[in-house]
């Protein structure tokens, strides 16, 4: 049996309130108790801020892929009449969706909702052949119109719910009440509901506070003597302030001696004047309204409660009483609807229209020690027999009767006529304006909702790539890993090159279609929209592009999570933020900025070491950014395969020379980027001292001319031994680096920071000796195939490295590269797959 559950209760400002707990708590309940069945979440994609919340709420119960979310044209909200067309078209929307999911029964947590927001939450408006079942909190605005349906709108929008109630096939009550609220207000039949009680989380339970917790507690919210409490969950007339206040200012003058009136709740100006003004009336001059309490003070509040009140005169189930005896605090509530199904003790009830009654009961607890006791027993045991797990199996159970009883007489069509035969005709009565303002959204909702049976997506960034090859180590990765993943596709995925653009004030991916075209000879033949990716897709952030940040402002990568996309990152380094003096102004914040936006969007990021891991893990946990779901670390390694790079070719007219000289006598290789952090004046210095001690040897310096060395570069340029025992290489080709790797004697690796260090690995694939600085990502990778040199800036401690290395040399003893491992391009391809879990 498939359950689809409408959470929408979880969305709104429910959510804040008993319903929203209810609503998210026992759909958790139903996916840990489905056994065979399978559930599947239907959230409303309007609600932009919450879907990842219930998305974290559900890790480890449902796989991501059976959260959907759906879209529709707004606003919507039910108080403005202008969007009655649009809110009739957006309910066949939703219908439409739930029903494309083929599911044997709907859940709707919540159906009062939309009158103040976007939610939308009609039944069988579009299709009557789907079981509905609806989780009924309370009619209580339908019992008490003349205090809750004052206005004609709220009238009007509650009475349309209860027409939708009324279709359902099958109500699961919070209490005996409700249900029976059901029953004898809306003529259901008995047989078509069932009560399936409700529940508390489990973080409200006894916990011991000392007398100084105690006293802090207190203090933090201006409460002086011993505490009565009330947690109302609302402001309305029903919570009964009046008599409560009433009730305690005609307690003995030895209690309200001891004792202080503490009402629990999040308030507006409004309603704390509304209580001062009661208790002014009353002359109760110290009655506490602490205004918004969090869920740790909370509980520990209701810990250290000596008596808890809840004189409430009509509700559906009653949490904040659940929640105060799963505490354990002795506790007292109204004898009407709901409340004595949750007090279980007739010794702990009092008439809540009674004044005098509540008076009553108060003082008789906090004078009978034994009833006091006994009321504190009672509440540990009485909580006990509520669990939402419980509530969850009742729900189940009644759901697969009622699908077993009447199956559902038809599946999802996939031919959608109906739908837009239904839009067609509501928009014919539009007006021209908004009949093409409302066409637009209504298209592009169905294009979002579309569910098909189509492989998923895998969309590799490659922004930077996409524009132009720099011919950096970087790009070297993208080129290499795409090429790879042509020849071997993940099976049941759709490879997408994809490149980030900003066009019309809009952030969007795009298809990298003139690049794919070095792979798959077509090209894209229609215009490139912006891609809309579904449920069950992979993006892959490969290249390295800062465009991610400017992006996140406008929530790309929100939205695209929030459809149900998997997103990683590659990172390749954080060393601008982590060595600011390396880079040119403005580096380190780039970087810094990157990181933070892919650390908050991100399912994984992918390090291309496990040294560079450790140092993204410690700057996340240092960062402390907020995340709703944990973020993932994994590491692959890169590949060293040239021929497989799509490398570059050519080769200089003094090539030949260059070489020929390099034959001469022993030469040293350096390879990268001329820059502040790869070591090349250290190593230039030292080479000069050697040289000037009279050791004959050379050096080759391979890297395109990079940032803040003007004056290094000045000093090659113009070097006496230009040309002689020193050779800059800017910019060439790999198959002339091939050429230099075969005819050198030896790679240094002087740099002082990298995320890999590739240059070791090719030298490695040519047999060549290696002379690498002291650090951990040159130990993971090299391992004990190099000789290492201490890692600081002096020129004597290269130039001492080499001597000793030289000798070492001379007898065959050096340590030896040619059996160290290393990954071809698919292998590493295919690591970096692995950690995708595709």
């Amino acid at each position: 049996m498939r359950i689809v559950i409408d959470l929408q209760g979880a969305q709104t400002e429910s959510r804040f309130r008993g319903i929203g707990r209810s609503s998210l708590s026992i759909a958790q309940a139903i996916a840990r108790n489905r056994g065979n069945n399978e559930v599947l979440i239907a959230l409303n994609g309007l609600f932009v801020e919450t879907i990842e919340p219930i998305r974290a709420a559900f890790e480890g119960l449902l796989a991501q892929e059976n959260i959907k979310v759906w879209y529709a044209p707004s606003p919507v909200k039910e108080s403005v009449s202008k969007n009655t067309l649009r809110r009739e078209i957006s309910e066949l929307i939703r219908e439409q969706f739930l029903s494309s999911l083929n599911p044997d029964v709907v859940f709707i947590t919540s159906l009062f909702e939309g009158y103040l927001d976007d939610a939308l939450t009609s039944v069988k408006k579009f299709d009557d052949n789907i079981k509905t079942v609806i989780l009924l909190h309370d009619l209580i605005p339908y019992i008490y119109p003349e205090i809750y349906l004052l206005q004609q709108a709220q009238h009007t929008y509650y009475h349309r719910k209860i027409e939708f109630l009324k279709n359902a096939d099958l109500l699961l009550g919070v209490s005996k009440s409700s249900c029976k609220e059901a029953i004898e207000q809306l003529q259901f039949l008995p047989d078509k509901t069932t009560a399936i009680s409700s529940a508390v989380s489990d973080m409200f339970k006894p916990i011991f506070f000392s007398q100084e917790e105690q006293k802090y507690l207190k203090s933090k919210y201006s409460i002086k003597k011993k505490i009565i409490m009330y947690a109302p969950g609302g402001f309305d007339k029903r919570k009964n302030f009046e008599n409560l206040i009433a009730a305690f200012s005609k307690l003995s003058s030895s209690i309200k001696k001891d004792y202080q009136l503490v009402i629990l709740s999040k308030v507006d100006d409004k309603n704390r004047d509304y209580l001062n003004t009661i208790a002014k009336k009353e002359n109760i001059d110290d009655l506490v309204i602490t205004g918004y309490v969090s869920d740790e003070d909370l509980v520990a509040l209701y810990n250290i409660a000596d008596l808890f009140v809840f004189p409430s005169i009509h509700e559906g189930f009653g949490l904040p009483l659940l929640e105060a005896m799963s505490c354990g605090t002795a506790s007292i509530g109204s004898n009407t609807t709901s409340m004595p199904e949750v007090i279980g003790l007739k010794e702990a009830m009092f008439d809540p229209y009674s004044v005098d009654s509540i008076a009553s009961k108060i003082e008789e607890v906090l004078e009978n020690e034994t009833l006091n006791i006994k009321l504190k027993s009672h509440a540990t045991l009485q909580a006990q027999k509520f669990s939402w797990d419980k509530s969850a199996k009742v729900a189940i159970k009644a759901i697969e009767n009622l699908v077993n009883g009447s199956p559902n007489i038809k599946k999802f069509k996939e031919n959608s006529t109906d739908l837009y035969t239904k839009i067609a005709t509501i928009l014919k009565i539009a007006k021209t304006e908004e009949y093409n303002s409302t066409l637009l959204s209504v298209a592009h909702s169905l294009e979002l909702n579309m569910q098909n049976n189509s492989n998923p997506n895998l969309f590799i960034d490659i922004s930077i790539l996409a524009k132009q090859d720099f011919g950096t180590g970087i790009q070297r990765v993208v080129r290499s890993v795409i090429s790879e993943l042509y020849k071997n596709t993940p099976n049941g995925y759709n490879l997408n090159l994809v490149y980030l653009s900003h066009e019309d004030n809009y952030w969007a991916y795009y298809r990298a279609s003139d690049y794919e075209h070095n792979f798959t000879q077509t090209l894209l033949q229609e215009k490139n929209y912006p891609l809309e990716p579904k449920n069950g897709d992979v993006f892959l952030g490969l290249d390295l592009s800062g465009d991610v940040y400017h992006a996140q402002k406008y929530d790309l990568f929100t939205q695209w999570r929030n459809r149900g996309v998997k997103i990683a990152f590659v990172v390749y380094d954080i060393l601008p933020i982590l060595h600011p003096q390396w880079w040119p102004q403005g580096g380190s914040l780039t970087h810094t900025n990157w990181l933070t936006t892919i650390t908050k969007v991100s399912d994984k990021l992918i390090s291309i070491s496990n040294a560079v891991s450790e140092e993204v893990q410690a700057w996340v946990v240092a960062a402390n950014l907020k995340r709703d779901r944990p973020l993932q670390y994994a590491s692959f390694n890169l590949g060293a395969d040239v021929k497989n790079s799509m490398p570059s070719s050519g080769l200089t007219k003094d090539t030949d020379f260059v070489l020929k000289e390099m034959s001469k006598r022993v030469t040293f290789l350096t390879v990268g980027t001329i820059e502040p952090r790869k070591g090349h004046k250290q190593t230039l210095a030292a080479f000069e001292k050697l040289w000037a001690d009279g050791v004959d040897v050379n050096l080759v310096i391979v890297g395109k001319d990079g940032w803040m060395m003007d004056d290094f570069i000045l000093n090659l340029k113009e070097h006496n031994e230009q040309n002689n025992r020193l050779f800059w290489l800017n910019a060439i080709s790999d198959e002339y680096l091939e050429q230099v790797y075969i005819n050198s004697s030896c790679l240094i690796a002087p740099s002082e920071g990298e995320g890999f260090g590739l240059p070791l690995i090719e030298a490695a694939q040519h047999s060549l000796p290696i002379i690498a600085r002291d650090i951990p990502v040159f130990r993971e990778v090299a391992s004990k195939y190099a000789y290492y040199f201490t890692n600081n800036n002096e020129p004597s401690t290269l130039a001492d490295a080499t001597l000793s290395w030289l000798k070492l040399y001379k007898q065959d003893n050096h340590p030896k590269s040619d059996k160290m491992p290393w990954l071809t391009w698919r292998e590493s391809t295919k690591q970096l797959l692995h950690v995708l879990e595709l």
